[in-house]
């Protein structure tokens, strides 16, 4: 059996994205970051664990040093 363009909630929403903001302060290694990156997403993260090593800083991502200042800009985006 073959399925043709099935595709995950995920492909949608990072497809539709203008940015990819990864929350977690510590991940190993990101795979929505990896997938935001081959669909040329820019991301917005941490500094914390593997994820430095996906994002090169001012290139295809931001990277945050201060973690209350990325739960700040998170809480600013999501709203009232």
């Amino acid at each position: 059996m073959r399925v043709a363009n099935w595709r995950t909630a995920g492909d949608w929403a990072q497809s539709a994205a203008d940015i990819i903001v990864q929350r977690s302060l510590q991940e190993g290694f990101g795979l929505t970051v990896t997938e935001a990156i081959m669909r040329a997403k820019p991301v917005l993260a941490s500094r914390g664990g593997g994820i430095s090593a996906q994002i090169e800083h001012d290139h295809n991502g931001l990277l945050l040093d201060d973690p209350a200042r990325y739960q700040r800009l998170y809480r600013r985006s999501a709203g009232p």
